[in-house]
């Protein structure tokens, strides 16, 4: 049989072994918590990207006909000076023709 000692020592055993589960479990319940935190803080930083990037369509979606509008005009201005250049080269290379000296 056991002796009163040896039962005793086999309790302070089971409870030092409880003592450590329990800490175990302290310390999970903080790290999921601690990771609870973080998920919240990443969901909202989440959130407010998602209204910056909203807003950021919105006002592209605004300006897009004034880009096109601005493109369109800056082809035009291309198309405008090949033309003043054409008729300039036009010239230039006319005025020998009609100089004073032409046979």
């Amino acid at each position: 049989m056991t002796t009163e000692s040896e039962t005793q020592r086999s309790l302070g055993r089971l409870e030092g072994k409880l003592d450590m589960i329990l800490a175990d479990q302290e310390q999970a319940r903080f790290a999921r918590q601690h990771q609870m935190e973080k998920s919240e803080a990443i969901e909202r930083r989440l959130d407010a990207t998602d209204q910056k990037l909203s807003s950021v369509t919105d006002r592209f979606n605004e300006a897009a006909p004034i880009i096109s509008d601005i493109k369109r005009w800056k082809e035009r201005f291309i198309g405008a000076q090949m033309l003043i250049a054409g008729v300039f080269v036009a010239i230039g290379g006319g005025l020998p023709c009609c100089g004073n000296g032409w046979p």
